[in-house]
């Protein structure tokens, strides 16, 4: 059976950095978008060493508003099987 991963986009801060963290502490292997390259590294830095099992995180600069950094990371993961778990865009704008 293949690995299995789950892709979280927008694990820089909030819900998303949690959630990541989380699922790593529960032993599921993560990809984590990120939007910054200091994000990649201090969210890496976090997680390692607290995945349950073999449970690894890697993150990835990925910014959802961008289609080349979506094509990108799609090329990149093409061979992946990971489920895709995306950060709500708001398309509601402010008055």
């Amino acid at each position: 059976m293949p690995e299995s991963w789950v892709l979280i986009s927008g694990t820089s801060t909030g819900i998303g950095r949690a959630t990541a963290l989380h699922l790593v502490s529960q032993g599921f292997n993560v990809i984590a978008g990120v939007r910054r390259e200091a994000d990649a590294n201090s969210l890496g830095a976090e997680a390692a060493g607290m995945g349950a099992g073999k449970a690894r995180m890697l993150p990835v600069i990925l910014d959802v508003t961008d289609p080349s950094s979506i094509n990108a990371t799609s090329s990149a993961l093409a061979n992946s099987p990971a489920a895709l778990v995306c950060a709500p865009l708001s398309t509601m704008q402010a008055s």
